[in-house]
């Protein structure tokens, strides 16, 4: 759950430790840049089957939202990062890692 930069789960809440504008840089980044990755997530981690086309919607220090289209349908799927960031310089070499995974599993599946 989302509130004013603020981080809720039925554990505990806390503030992102990822920057709105940051996390704005990150989404516009990845949806321009790395569309390969996003579908390669949604696959790997989301359970999707050959989605036509996947767009980054939300991100923070432990999951990201993703939006995929197939076949006229359209889903919100969750995938949780591998491990918590810390700090906004971490999240990049987590989904750089992430990929190299999420290529990895679908490598297997085939």
């Amino acid at each position: 759950m989302y509130r004013l930069g603020v981080v809720c789960s039925k554990i505990n809440c806390e503030k992102s430790v990822l920057p709105d504008e940051f996390v704005s840089d990150v989404i516009t980044h990845m949806n321009s840049d790395h569309a390969d990755s996003l579908r390669d997530y949604a696959v790997a981690f989301g359970g999707q089957n050959n989605p036509e086309h996947v767009e980054l919607i939300k991100i923070d220090q432990t999951q990201m939202q993703l939006l995929c289209r197939s076949a006229g349908e359209v889903v919100e799927i969750s995938v949780p990062l591998l491990s918590a960031v810390k700090r906004p310089e971490q999240l990049r070499g987590m989904l750089v890692a992430m990929a190299k995974r999420a290529r990895e599993e679908i490598s297997r599946g085939q």
